[in-house]
């Protein structure tokens, strides 16, 4: 493996003992941020604002002001994205692919990056450029928790983060499969107006993994 893009990085070290990363999709930053202000008030505290519409940034910029919150930028594909996203407080770029122009300017920037993948090769090509964590997407339609397992169990050294169809009802399947970390978005928000309703579920979510580290001696 190459070195690690940052070692001892905070959000990616949050990622790994927290388990949920939420994922904000929307089309306007006003959206997202009242979104992941739901979610806050709901006890998460690692979101990821895509990067999809032109003033994402502005989101990131906003939702970074907060201490207690680690933001990431997601669905980033071109170098411009993410230095507009670091210079906006990004701690952590997301990208769906792996781009070697990406991950050479997170480590001039010293910022990590997760990278998708959707076969183990790509998983393994990741990890040998030095990626902390994969993001293996779409989960639910590669094969689910069990696709998560069959990869991790001749490459346990993987750091595997599902997203795509994770949910209250299977995110600990994954952590049980091995996962660091999921990734959940529209399980928090089926309904991008209704702010209690989101804070609720993501309360549920916290409870749920809480339940699931109390089982399994978790240390906190």
């Amino acid at each position: 493996m190459a070195e690690s893009i940052i070692k001892n990085s905070k959000i990616v070290d949050a990622m790994e003992k927290n388990k949920i990363f939420a994922v904000v999709r929307t089309d306007k930053a006003q959206k997202s941020i009242d979104i992941s202000k739901a979610l806050i008030d709901g006890g998460i505290n690692i979101i990821e604002i895509t990067m999809g519409y032109e003033d994402a940034s502005y989101a990131i910029q906003e939702l970074s002001k907060n201490e207690n919150v680690s933001i990431a930028a997601g669905s980033v594909i071109t170098a411009e994205q993410a230095e507009k996203a670091i210079k906006a407080g990004a701690k952590l770029i997301v990208s769906p692919i792996l781009e070697m122009r990406l991950v050479k300017l997170c480590r001039a920037k010293k910022i990590p990056i997760v990278t998708g993948a959707a076969t183990p090769t790509e998983a393994y090509n990741a990890w040998k450029l030095g990626v902390d964590i994969i993001k293996i997407f779409p989960a639910k339609a590669l094969g689910g928790h069990a696709y998560i397992k069959d990869i991790l169990t001749p490459m346990p050294f993987l750091h595997l983060m599902p997203t795509g169809g994770v949910d209250f009802d299977n995110f600990t399947d994954y952590l049980n499969a091995g996962a660091v970390a999921v990734g959940m978005g529209n399980a928090f928000y089926a309904d991008k107006t209704d702010f209690s309703s989101i804070t609720k579920k993501a309360k549920t979510a916290m409870d749920k993994l809480n339940n699931y580290f109390e089982k399994n001696n978790y240390p906190c």
